[in-house]
């Protein structure tokens, strides 16, 4: 399987954590700035861990070979700035070809 192009990989985001202080503020951590990524509409369902159904509201792609910065991994929990929104991470694939990563889809809910 060939890497995804870089000509496919149109967008930028930032990828952070989040944390709540004793008031339940929220302050977040950047993690990476993404370069090279794709983001695609999306109207998936999902089951979370708990049981419970949500829609994602887009798909990240982020390709092992052509993305940045190189060894990203994400988690759910996780969330992406991208286009002006925030978005939770709810769930991350990891494609192989042939037993080696070959690109992430991180679903995302807004």
């Amino acid at each position: 399987m060939i890497p995804i192009p870089v000509s496919m990989l149109i967008h930028t985001a930032t990828l952070q954590t989040a944390a709540n202080d004793r008031d339940q503020n929220r302050t977040y951590t950047t993690v990476a700035a993404l370069s090279r990524v794709r983001v695609e509409p999306s109207n998936k369902q999902i089951l979370t861990d708990t049981g419970a159904q949500k829609q994602l509201s887009a798909i990240l792609f982020y390709d092992v070979r052509n993305s940045a910065p190189e060894g990203t991994t994400f988690a759910v929990g996780q969330y992406v700035l991208w286009n002006g929104a925030e978005y939770r991470i709810e769930t991350v694939e990891l494609l192989l070809d042939k037993r080696k990563p070959h690109h992430y889809e991180v679903g995302l809910s807004g």
